[in-house]
């Protein structure tokens, strides 16, 4: 019976002097391609705030937050939680608001000469841009563009 044979030694020296700079990135694989697709996200998501918000300071698409898991298994974009200066909400209260939508004070009418020439609607309808963004995001393969983006990334690194 004839058969080829690698010892551990044998593996060990293969991987350790031909292929060490690979074994370095290859566990990082998955980390790299939702790190991308996180980063793509966000540009999605940065187009429709543009799109939907008056954001003339950046202040909304400054708050976004594009992040992976530690472990690489998922991709998010969100709110980060600062504190806005004149206001009693945080940044994530400031885009929850914007994206569902909130109420309005009614005037009180205790002024003498004043007469309330309102509409009549007391909430001020979302900007949904997280809504449409997700839309986007489902139509768009995201993470197998990500993932592409990463194998020829290790292509380059293996120089094949």
């Amino acid at each position: 019976m004839s058969r080829i044979q690698l010892s551990t030694v044998d593996w060990d020296r293969f991987w350790n002097k031909a292929w060490a700079h690979v074994t370095e990135a290859v566990p990082d694989a998955r980390r790299m391609a939702m790190r991308n697709a996180a980063l793509e996200m966000a540009k999605i998501l940065y187009g429709q705030i543009g799109r939907r918000v008056n954001d003339l300071h950046g202040h909304v698409i400054r708050w976004q937050d594009p992040r992976v898991g530690s472990g690489g298994g998922y991709a998010a974009v969100s709110p980060v939680s600062e504190p806005v200066e004149d206001s009693s909400l945080d940044s994530r209260g400031i885009t929850y608001a914007l994206e569902f939508g909130h109420g309005v004070r009614l005037p009180s009418g205790k002024a003498k000469r004043y007469t309330y020439r309102g509409t009549g609607r007391n909430y001020v309808p979302g900007r949904q841009f997280y809504s449409y963004a997700k839309s986007e995001i489902a139509n768009g393969r995201i993470v197998e563009r990500a993932a592409e983006r990463v194998l020829v990334e290790l292509e380059n690194a293996f120089d094949l």
